[in-house]
């Protein structure tokens, strides 16, 4: 009786004995069988066959009977470097009593075969039986030869059908039955970039088998690839695709042409039509991609099968449209990718799963998800700065391997013309700049630079528009590396990046990794991106950091000396282990909180940080003189509810290993957030704190968070206190929250319940928009005074002594929230810019200090053509002075040239422009619709 498969694999960094040598690969798997497996007698198996591979030696033992060998019955054990067996793959069984002696010739077994596939002509015998397998072979190739198939004896046939169709099959031996058919030929047309395009949009037959282990549906050792169209993650009935050619049936329709065809209607059910095409060119890309990431220099294998669902949600009575993702669990368990439809007129009726592009920008998710990791092995790229990098990182390694495979896609020479998802463009674009836009290039491909951090998209942050700034900085370190060794830099510097990281630290990465061997160019990049020597940002969540264009200084550059004490603002007792940074520079404290910054270029920094695990982060400005000492202090306010502090939190946890448990929340990095799904009586964490405190107040930043959107976002919360983990619980507070309180802590002042507190209850009742989940950002407890018990003591942070400029970390933390300390108020100018107008559109600015502000309204050249502008791109400016304080709304209306143009007939009811807006050193860009 046969077994199921057993999988054995060993925690990473497991090394076997002494007795097993790391020059002896069959000695590590012996004794490690021996070890893992006791039922396994290898004597009995004889001697393994052998095969390496990319560092990997493969061991096998098949079981026999009587000299024929099982087809499914065998012991693998993978054997890395240095002796480790990485896993020991087990379909043994128990042995079965067979009679090796067949009822069948080979002859007849062939016959067998040649009438289930419907193909029958004479075959001449050329050779055999021969061996105990009685292996016989036949003019045009066809064999046969015995084997044990599910514990019985069979014949393995391999019959030549046609050039389209070679069987693999196996034939009872008793009784003639085909028990098993597969057709080895297993070709599909695909495209190597999309349909229609330039380069890469021919069609082309190519072989599945590679990546296949079944015959019947998508399913190979790397990727399974299934239609999902009700969106239930899972494979059902009718939802499998089998391998084979389906040529692409094409839609008309707005945007469609035979450059960029449409894949459906837009509506109704003609998504159907190309389901099955849309699953093979998606299973295709995806292994194809695979390969390459696995490939040297970049040597990534994702490890888990990828389940990759097609058409998702196309059969809802809502369907997912107008996107694509990328769910990447920890180690172990199957990321899950989705491609969705997109739909006219915001874009062009086509399927995402036909666009390299956007399922290259996709997979890498599995790359920077499981390069980039938390202590759980989780993705750690969840805050504002380090998602942005998630998406920057997913377009550039899309970009990267299609420019270097297909010839033609992009010209060195001419910037702008390497797109993401420029196929499913249509009045609106998913990205706003091309990868390869060169800082000061024309308007709509002036490329941007660290300050414009959270300015591209218009209103804040967002994910891919700032995700910009990462990819047109790795672009241009391609350009000046080469893509070979920018792919190697790049992923050695994601091997050694911190969980949530800032852009700082994400350089810093590459700089180290790097070694030194292109430090002068890697600086110049980075420099020339806003990401100088002395450009700082208070942490990952920080939305305004400062840009600096600055190369690291030189040993000539005059030096001075920062010093001060570290207190707890509460008490004033000194802070040991604190740490503070500035620029790339830091220090710890001492065991009286004091610290001292030496040999510091003589320079006036922005942001000096100091920061304590348990404490919230203190922010300022300060200028080092040279030859001199600057003194500055700080008091650090202690957050009890703070992880780092001692603080924990549990309850309703169901995405903890996304990242998105009710740590998150404790965690002191509003970029994360925990998230739970909704319920209408609420949902509850319960936080721990790390002494007995009085409380004074709390802070809440109620925002969203995990990839979900501002509907999510708590509004009323119910906040409880007790001195035990079973209660009573007191009622200490009720906030109401509105759109406006996201992104920043609130101070919460409780009205009871605030003595000898150690357990603080929170309940999210009700969100912003009546979300499917419920977020809360962060949560702070604050006193004044100190604790009423003695708490946890306060663990020391060590930090290495700073190398050079080449490889010295930038450290980066997160401003302090209010009300005390307070960062210094921003002066920079805050634009707000609209969508779309009739003819116009509006922007929205408020000037901290007097500032005068420009906008203007810009077109491409086919859209100039169309409104008879000539050579002339602008279509509307405005300008105004604003007093300091003051907020203003500008409207930018089109100019009489661009208004005749648009009145004409043939050029449509709406067109797409850039929308520019500057004051000084500070800019926005979006693009916005105008209409008639």
């Amino acid at each position: 009786m046969r077994v199921g498969l057993l999988v054995l694999t060993l925690a990473a960094g497991l090394v076997l004995p002494a007795v097993a040598r790391a020059d002896d690969p069959e000695g590590a798997a012996r004794d490690y069988v021996r070890r893992h497996l006791p039922g396994v007698d290898l004597g009995a198996l004889g001697s393994p066959s052998r095969s390496s591979a990319g560092g990997v030696t493969t061991l096998r033992w098949r079981r026999s009977a009587g000299g024929i060998p099982a087809a499914d019955a065998e012991l693998r054990v993978n054997v890395g470097a240095g002796g480790r067996v990485l896993n020991a793959i087990d379909t043994l069984g128990r042995p079965a009593q067979v009679d090796t002696t067949p009822a069948l010739s080979a002859g007849e077994a062939v016959r067998a075969v040649q009438a289930a596939a419907g193909a029958y002509r004479p075959l001449p015998r050329v050779g055999g039986p021969k061996g105990a397998r009685q292996a016989t072979t036949y003019a045009d190739g066809t064999a046969a030869r015995l084997s044990l198939y599910r514990d019985r004896l069979a014949w393995r046939v391999t019959y030549r059908a046609s050039s389209r169709e070679v069987y693999d099959a196996f034939v009872d031996a008793d009784t003639g039955k085909v028990v098993r058919r597969d057709n080895l030929v297993k070709s599909a047309l695909v495209w190597k970039f999309r349909p229609g395009a330039a380069v890469g949009g021919t069609a082309e037959s190519v072989s599945l088998t590679p990546w296949l282990t079944e015959s019947s549906r998508l399913f190979g050792p790397y990727v399974h690839a299934y239609s999902d169209v009700n969106d239930n993650d899972v494979a059902d009935a009718g939802e499998d695709v089998a391998p084979g050619d389906y040529p692409l049936t094409t839609f008309t329709g707005t945007g469609c042409s035979g450059a960029a065809p449409c894949t459906w209607s837009g509506a109704g059910t003609t998504w159907q039509t190309n389901r099955a095409q849309n699953a093979v060119q998606a299973f295709y890309l995806a292994n194809v991609f695979r390969e390459h990431l696995a490939a040297a220099p970049i040597s990534f294998a994702l490890g888990d099968r990828l389940e990759l669902q097609t058409d998702d949600g196309a059969a809802l009575a809502s369907p997912n449209l107008d996107n694509a993702n990328m769910l990447t669990p920890p180690a172990g368990q199957s990321p899950i990718m989705q491609m969705y439809l997109w739909r006219a007129p915001t874009y062009r009726n086509a399927n995402g799963g036909d666009d390299a592009s956007i399922l290259f920008h996709e997979y890498t998710h599995g790359l920077s998800n499981r390069l980039v990791v938390d202590a759980d092995g989780a993705g750690a790229l969840n805050s504002p700065q380090a998602g942005a990098m998630g998406e920057g990182w997913s377009d550039w390694y899309s970009l990267d391997f299609l420019a270097a495979s297909l010839p033609g896609f992009e010209d060195p020479g001419v910037n702008g013309d390497a797109r993401m998802g420029a196929y499913v463009d249509g009045t609106a674009s998913i990205r706003h700049e091309a990868i390869d836009c060169p800082v000061g290039g024309p308007v709509g491909c002036s490329g941007y630079t660290y300050g414009d951090f959270g300015k591209i998209y218009g209103a804040g942050p967002e994910v891919h528009a700032d995700g910009e700034i990462w990819a047109q900085t790795l672009w241009d370190l391609r350009r000046a590396l080469g893509s070979a060794e920018a792919e190697k830099v790049v992923t050695a510097g994601l091997r050694i990046t911190p969980p949530e990281p800032t852009y700082l630290d994400a350089r810093n990465a590459i700089l180290d990794a790097d070694g030194g061997a292109h430090a002068d160019a890697i600086w110049q990049v980075f420099a020339a991106r806003g990401m100088g020597y002395y450009a700082s940002t208070t942490g990952s969540e920080d939305v305004t950091p400062l840009e600096d264009f600055s190369l690291p200084p030189g040993p000539e550059t005059p030096r001075g000396t920062l010093s001060g004490r570290v207190t707890d603002a509460g008490t004033g007792a000194p802070v040991a282990g604190a740490k503070a940074a500035l620029g790339p520079l830091s220090a710890v404290t001492d065991a009286d909180g004091r610290y001292t910054l030496s040999d510091v270029p003589a320079h006036g920094y922005a942001s000096f940080a100091l920061t304590a695990p348990g404490f919230d982060r203190a922010l300022r400005s300060v200028d080092v003189t040279a030859g001199a000492t600057t003194t500055a202090d700080a008091a650090l306010r202690r957050n009890w509810a703070a992880r780092g502090g001692g603080a924990s939190a549990s309850g309703s946890n169901e995405y903890a290993s996304l990242g998105c448990g009710s740590m998150a929340a404790i965690d002191q990095l509003q970029g994360s957030a925990w998230s739970t799904p909704a319920s209408g009586s609420g949902k509850s964490m319960v936080i721990a704190l790390p002494a007995v405190v009085d409380v004074d107040h709390f802070e809440v930043d109620p925002g969203e968070g995990c990839g979900d959107d501002w509907t999510s976002a708590s509004r009323g919360l119910r906040i409880e206190t007790a001195a035990s983990a079973s209660g009573p619980w007191t009622q200490a507070a009720a906030p109401v929250f509105g759109v406006n309180d996201r992104g920043r802590m609130n101070p919460v002042v409780p009205t009871a319940g605030t003595a000898g507190v150690r357990y603080v209850r929170v309940t999210i009742l009700s969100t912003l928009g009546g979300a499917p989940y419920m977020d809360l950002s962060e949560f702070g407890v604050y006193t004044e005074g100190g604790p009423v018990a003695t708490p946890t003591p306060t663990p020391t942070v060590t930090v290495s002594p700073s190398p050079s400029p080449v490889a010295t970390p930038v450290v980066t933390v997160a401003p302090a929230p209010t009300p005390v300390p307070t960062a210094t108020p921003s002066v920079r100018p805050v634009f707000t810019l609209s969508a779309s107008g009739t003819r116009s559109v509006r922007v929205r600015v408020r000037c901290p200090r007097a500032c005068k502000v420009t906008a203007a309204l810009t077109v491409d050249a086919a859209t100039a053509r169309k409104l008879r502008l000539g050579k002339a791109r602008t279509v509307g400016t405005s300008t105004a002075r604003l007093k300091a304080g003051q907020t203003r709304s500008l409207t930018v209306r089109l100019n009489v040239k661009a208004r005749r143009g648009f009145a004409r007939a043939g050029v449509g009811k709406r067109f797409r422009a850039t929308l520019k807006v500057k004051s000084g050193s500070v800019s926005a860009h979006r693009r916005v619709l105008i209409r008639r």
